[in-house]
């Protein structure tokens, strides 16, 4: 009876690490998933053109599908072809930069991304 005794112990032993363990997992899978970052806005269309409508479609379904895509990016209708734009507001007086056109700060040279695309 005391070998019984022993081998249940060690089961039980067994299934509350395998639970604990399985616990521990959720919780930090639910912590990564806090924690991750959205997609970039900029994807957008890539996605678009991954899709059946704009693969299958003609050129001017899939001009209308990025451009739907760019329009929820950038969050504001833009023009589209045969509409006409307003006339531009003409800005009187020389133009100021913020900064020095040419210098950069050590801190702006070491935030620049490595891939240029990223730029």
């Amino acid at each position: 009876m005391c070998t019984l005794g022993l081998i249940e112990l060690r089961i039980a032993a067994i299934a509350l690490i395998c639970l604990g363990a399985g616990v521990a997992l959720c919780l930090y899978t639910l912590r990564l998933w806090k924690e991750a970052r959205l997609e970039s806005p900029a994807l957008a269309p890539l996605e678009v053109m991954s899709d059946d409508a704009f693969v299958n479609g003609d050129e001017q379904t899939r001009r209308d599908l990025l451009q739907m895509a760019r329009e929820i990016v950038t969050g504001a209708p833009q023009q589209h072809e045969g509409v006409q734009s307003s006339p531009a507001v003409v800005r009187e007086g020389p133009v100021t930069s913020r900064r020095p056109i040419n210098r950069q700060s050590p801190d702006e040279e070491r935030r620049t991304p490595i891939d240029p695309l990223l730029k």
